[in-house]
Parts: structure tokens; C-alpha cells; sequence
């Protein structure tokens, strides 16, 4: 009996990191898509209504100041820019959706250009003709060229997954 007891602890200890890494692994796969769905649907030049007459961008917003680490917006930039607008989403507001984070994973670091300087808020936009991210910062706002973002992610156990997008438009994880 002590041994079997001795295994089911150890099975379920490591099915707890398992678990763990298989649902960071998705929030980190979630995020890749949504940024991808942006650069898509930027990319098409399609409006999501009838009631602008202009196409707009497409984004993704971020925003880890004030415990708004478990969440993440998908936009439409109707305004022109190139950051989400207003804090509503539906009808004719911006923000197209909220996508909550249902696990304690959480967003805990956002930064630009190879991780050199941390931001509390990052809009990534991508518009029809030109495919490539468009980066926008706020507290701090990071002025000049932003060549890529690192949205990093944290499991409760400590692991860690990066979501970097590069401004020439490659999405990946490490």
C-alpha cells in the first residue's frame, strides 16, 4: 500500500506541472492568434461595420498597470491611432473583444526592442497596405523606432513563455 501511495504522489505531482505547462502553452498560443487575427484581418482591409467609411487597423492591446493582467483586447483602430480607443466593447465601440483570462496565468511583462525597455500598456496595429506592426506605448511612451514586442507570460508555479512580434510581421514563442 505505501508504495502505491509512494507512485500516486508522484504521478500527481507531476500531472500538477504538466497541467501547469499545457495551460501556459495555450494562453501563450491564444495571444499568438489574436496578434495573427489582427495582421489578417488588417492585411484583408475589411471593414467589421457599415458604419465608417474608412478601413481600419486591427490590433491587439495589452495592458498590465492596475491588475489588468488577465486580459487582453482585440480591436478595430477606427480613428486612425493606432491604439484601442475607448473602454466598451461591441456595437460601434473599438474594441471588438475581451479576451479573459480564465486560469491563473497571468501577462506579467510587456517590453520593446529586444526587452531593453518595459511598458505598462502596448498597442499592436497592422493596416492594409503595409503588413508590418505598427507599436504603440503608453506609460512610458516609448518614442522613435520600435522594431518588436515581447509580451511575456508567467504560470503560477513560475514558468515562463514569451510571445515576441516582430515589426516585419513573424509571431513566435519561446
Amino acid at each position: 500500500m505505501g508504495i502505491f501511495a509512494g507512485l500516486a504522489s508522484v504521478v500527481l505531482f507531476q500531472f500538477s506541472d504538466f497541467s501547469s505547462n499545457i495551460t501556459l502553452q495555450n494562453l501563450a498560443q491564444q495571444i499568438a492568434v489574436q496578434v495573427k487575427k489582427a495582421q489578417t484581418q488588417g492585411s484583408l482591409g475589411q471593414s467589421p461595420d457599415l458604419f465608417f467609411g474608412t478601413t481600419p487597423s486591427f490590433g491587439v492591446h495589452f495592458d498590465v498597470s492596475n491588475q489588468n493582467a488577465d486580459s487582453f483586447f482585440y480591436f478595430a483602430d477606427r480613428d486612425g491611432n493606432k491604439s484601442r480607443t475607448g473602454t466598451l466593447c461591441g456595437g460601434t465601440a473599438e474594441c471588438l473583444d475581451e479576451i479573459v483570462i480564465n486560469t491563473s496565468d497571468r501577462i506579467t511583462q510587456l517590453c520593446v526592442n529586444d526587452c531593453k525597455r518595459s511598458v505598462d500598456e502596448l498597442h499592436i496595429t497592422y493596416k492594409r497596405p503595409n503588413l508590418t506592426a505598427t507599436f504603440v506605448t503608453a506609460s512610458p511612451q516609448v518614442l522613435g523606432e520600435i522594431n518588436n514586442a515581447w509580451i511575456t507570460i508567467e504560470s503560477s508555479k513560475g514558468d515562463t513563455k514569451k510571445i515576441i512580434v516582430e515589426q516585419i510581421g513573424q509571431i513566435r514563442i519561446e
